[in-house]
């Protein structure tokens, strides 16, 4: 008897395997996702219920997966690798091999002189896939999906995914989809003989045993500290997917240690996707100047904390007296970025950036806010009033925070997949053909 496995969207199957388990879709989902659904909560993902193969009454069906909403998905997706880019050239590579797989279809009815209602069908299928590119394709994978199951028309421009990575196909759902859009990943065949309580020590996710999540190096412990606690609070669905370099076994701290540090792995051969984030000053532009582009392999990234608004317009202190100014670029240390509530003392004052040496390499004075210690320790306050109570991140400003946490997701998508896709080989591939 088979066994299936399916994706369905609120309630609504969109692509189902037969006799196959794609561990690596598994990558995307934690235990905290697993779900044991039962009675009338398990039947919009019992299929094979309504199709009448299984005999039971409603009260009596079982469903074991996982589920996350699209957003959560797509945040994973860009977290290890799997961004719109890979998409693209994986669906390009497979609308060659659908056309490619026709080909070779006609072929062999014209050498064996047939001309049937196969070969029609094939001829049909080469048009088409030949009309395709990735645009066109995109477009009627989000037709095909907004048609009801019983509605759909016979062409699925989703089966260019049977026998390809899977995770280029979940990739392409959450972009047809709201980002609360509900997304179950059904796995019954595939755990029947298990029970609701057997599911978290079952189903381990791949790159926990592969350990593939990247790692982000920071310029010291305080950055490391304010990434990874945010991530936990405000994207905890993306907290086990990203690993912080920890700077508690004794790493350096500074812009020129993270350079070393990225030169150093990249040195070793380390096979991890590697985010080295700087501050946006002046000395953190001048120790990047260090970093040629093209020493480092194309999974290891650079980036600085993005430019903040509130930074456009900031009090500084310095031998010409005081005035306000734009500090992006200059003084953008993570203390800037945790938050008005933060920076401002009771009388709302901002605390003042004070300009330090200049740095010739880059041609700017370095800049820094002033009474970091009170900074950081109001931060740390704030930070637990929110863990003890989830209500009060509506109270506060996490707006600076939001911006370098969404810039690192950018920045990790846009970098080469833990384990890229590697399309399946081709007769024209084992013939030494284009």
């Amino acid at each position: 008897m088979a066994d299936y496995s399916g994706i369905y969207v609120n309630g609504n199957a969109i692509f189902t395997y037969r006799n196959e388990r794609h561990h690596e879709l598994e990558d995307f989902f934690t235990s905290a996702d697993a779900v044991y659904l039962s009675g009338e909560d398990a039947l919009p993902y019992s299929s094979a219920w309504h199709a009448g193969v299984i005999d039971c009454e409603v009260d009596e069906l079982e469903v074991y997966g996982f589920i996350a909403t699209a957003a959560c998905l797509k945040d994973r997706l860009n977290t290890l690798g799997f961004g719109q880019g890979l998409l693209r050239s994986g669906v390009n590579r497979l609308l060659k091999e659908e056309a490619e797989s026709c080909t070779r279809a006609l072929d062999y009815c014209a050498e064996q002189g047939l001309h049937d209602e196969y070969a029609k069908e094939k001829r049909d299928e080469l048009e088409t896939w030949l009309s395709l590119d990735f645009e066109s394709w995109a477009t009627q994978v989000a037709t095909f999906i907004e048609q009801e199951e019983a509605s759909r028309p016979d062409f699925n421009p989703l089966t260019i995914f049977n026998g390809a990575d899977s995770r280029l196909l979940l990739r392409a759902l959450v972009e047809n989809f709201r980002g609360d859009d509900v997304l179950f990943y059904d796995l019954t065949d595939y755990v029947v003989d298990s029970g609701p309580d057997d599911i978290d020590t079952d189903w381990l996710p791949v790159w926990q045993l592969d350990a593939t999540p990247p790692v982000v190096i920071t310029e010291g412990i305080f950055d490391a500290k304010v990434l990874r606690s945010a991530l936990k609070l405000l994207k905890p669905e993306l907290a086990p997917y990203i690993r912080f370099l920890d700077y508690s076994v004794g790493n350096e701290g500074g812009a020129a240690a993270a350079v070393k540090t990225l030169k150093n792995f990249a040195a070793a051969g380390i096979a991890h996707r590697i985010v080295a984030i700087f501050d946006n000053d002046s000395a953190a532009y001048e120790a990047v100047l260090g970093l040629r582009p093209d020493s480092l392999p194309e999974h290891y990234g650079v980036m600085h904390y993005p430019d903040l608004p509130l930074a456009n317009a900031y009090p500084t202190l310095g031998p010409q007296g005081d005035s306000v100014m734009n500090v992006n670029r200059l003084a953008g240390s993570i203390e800037l970025y945790l938050g008005k509530d933060v920076l401002e003392s009771p009388d709302g004052i901002l605390a003042p950036v004070q300009w330090k040496g200049y740095m010739n390499k880059v041609r700017a004075y370095q800049g820094e806010v002033t009474n970091k210690a009170a900074l950081q320790s109001a931060f740390r306050a704030k930070l637990e009033a929110a863990e003890n109570d989830l209500s009060m991140i509506e109270s506060q400003d996490w707006s600076g925070i939001h911006l370098v946490l969404d810039a690192l997701l950018d920045k990790l998508s846009s970098l080469p997949a833990a384990l890229p896709y590697n399309p399946p080989l081709t007769i024209a591939d084992f013939m030494g053909e284009p």
